[in-house]
């Protein structure tokens, strides 16, 4: 019985290796199909030029260029295919014209290391990528910046269609399918004015996206620190700086959200001197329940816009009859909020309907209250007892009041009828 085991175990390592010996030519031929496939992909309608140096059944190597008013950006890659897939490796050629002008222009005398590494991978039929830009220095006549590096990563879906319509990415949002996604980091910059004594520092810059087809469903901002003063001890800082949005498309319907929030902000108080110093300050925004062809209509409206289409080829007329100016609006302040170092607060909650064909019949509405020793901290605190005194805001407590409402153009503050 051993003896059979044996020989089963052999037969089969035999077919293995057969099987591989005979798929990895059909696999490297697959390979360098796609290769193929995606440089058209890539450089069909867009300024990049691809030429390629050398060519073997398992290896292709080549130069990528873009032509610039300050001359050609050359990249040099070699890409290599495997039974799994591809690896290509991308570096900048420093010696192209186009380099030598930006270094040059930017006073950069020691070139940095910089790599992008790309694979494909035939079985999870995804592009991944990574790669870094090591540490350098910028030197101009104006300014002296010091760069702490880069790093990025990528994965991309092999089916992601940069160019969809909205109702395309609606269906890719339904069927979990389109999705990219990427992260950008910068551990630090720090940058002096030469003649005007401005200094700023930024530490720990992360930036991540995730994108369904050519929408972004949500991206993360942050930066741990940023400092900018002069000679005159003016000041803004900030830290803990987050910026994000999300999409969510679970509940049949898309739902999303904005907020932009720091833990410190100190900036200079330009009417009583000296500086506002706040804690947790942020807002957070909200749209919910968009019907699909709403968000179709949104997709498609912002794409034109990018691509320019609404600022060279249409009139306001054309824009309040397209899909986006029939789209209902219902856009809500989660939260507004705002805390001073000397114990004060501002809080605020609001909301907006509207539809853009009918701009004047909007409604929205706005309920705010502060704290006496927060209009102090920001150097306002003489205009509470004065928007008392006109009726702007009233007093409850130990805080101020108001409530603002706008329908059919009518504004309303505490009740009362402005115009």
């Amino acid at each position: 019985m051993a003896g059979k085991g044996v020989m089963l175990a052999a037969v089969g390592g035999a077919v293995l290796v057969t099987a591989g010996v005979a798929a990895y030519p059909a696999m490297v031929w697959l390979g360098n199909k796609m290769y193929d496939q995606n440089v058209e992909n890539f450089t069909k309608g867009s300024p990049v030029v691809y030429n390629e140096t050398e060519k073997s059944f398992s290896s292709r190597t080549g130069t990528w260029k873009l032509d610039t008013p300050l001359g050609e950006l050359v990249f040099k890659s070699e890409t290599k295919f495997g039974m799994t897939g591809a690896e290509t490796l991308i570096v900048p050629d420093y010696e192209s014209a186009g380099f030598k002008a930006v270094f040059k222009e930017l006073s950069i005398k020691e070139y940095p290391k910089a790599e992008m590494h790309m694979g494909y991978s035939i079985t999870k039929q995804s592009f991944t990528s990574d790669g870094f830009v090591e540490p350098f220095k910028i030197s101009t006549e104006q300014v002296t910046c010091d760069f702490a590096g880069v790093k990025f990563d990528s994965a991309v879906a092999q089916n992601v269609n940069v160019n969809a319509t909205g109702a395309e990415v609606v269906k890719s949002f339904r069927s979990n399918s389109g999705k990219s996604s990427g992260n950008v980091s910068v551990p630090g910059v720090s940058c002096v004015g030469t003649s005007d004594g401005v200094t700023a520092k930024l530490e720990n810059l992360t930036f991540k996206i995730e994108s369904v087809e050519s929408y972004p469903s949500m991206y993360d901002f942050r930066v741990a620190s940023f400092q900018l003063s002069d000679d005159k001890n003016k000041k803004i800082a900030v830290k803990n700086l987050t910026f994000g949005q999300t999409a969510d498309a679970g509940s049949g319907v898309f739902n999303f959200r904005s907020a932009l929030y720091a833990d410190e902000l100190t900036f200079p108080n330009d009417m009583t001197g000296g500086s506002v110093e706040l804690g947790r300050t942020g807002i957070d925004v909200r749209m919910a329940e968009v019907k699909d062809a709403d968000f179709a209509a949104i997709v498609d409206f912002y794409r034109d816009m990018a691509l320019g289409e609404f600022a060279d080829n249409t009139s306001d007329a054309d824009i309040m009859a397209s899909p986006i100016a029939q789209v209902p609006m219902d856009i809500r302040i989660q939260e507004l909020t705002s805390k001073s170092a000397n114990g004060g607060s501002f809080d605020a909650k609001g909301s907006a309907q509207f539809v853009i064909k009918d701009i004047m019949k909007a409604r929205a509405a706005i309920d705010v209250n502060f704290t006496k020793s927060y209009a102090d901290a920001v150097g306002v605190g003489e205009w509470p007892d004065t928007g008392v005194a006109m009726g702007f805001l009233k007093k409850d407590g130990d805080k101020y009041v108001s409530s603002l409402s706008l329908e059919n153009m009518q504004l309303t503050v505490n009740g009362k009828r402005i115009f």
